[in-house]
């Protein structure tokens, strides 16, 4: 059974995780930037091409639903709230 949850590089099928380093490709959206290794950079407005680096970003900073945030200890916020469940140190 496949979850949706999970999405995959349309170049590589690889499902993502939150820490994996991506960039947007003008066809095929949000992929793994390693995968556009050697591939012609384009202005992604303009569809020419550019001399500019390539602009990457952790896949956790546009995955839905977003990875919910952790504090020190290992403490998740549920609606904007601490958890004190007796590990958090508060």
């Amino acid at each position: 059974m496949t979850n949706p949850d999970t999405h995959n590089c349309p170049i590589c099928a690889e499902p993502f995780k939150p820490d994996d380093i991506c960039a947007s490709d003008i066809e095929l959206l949000t992929v793994h930037a390693e995968c556009l290794d050697g591939c012609e950079i384009v202005d992604l407005e303009t569809g020419e091409p550019t001399d500019k680096p390539l602009t990457t970003y952790r896949y956790s900073e546009v995955m839905e639903p977003a990875p919910p945030q952790t504090r020190a200890g290992g403490c998740t916020p549920v609606d904007n709230q601490p958890v004190n469940n007796g590990d958090c140190g508060d």
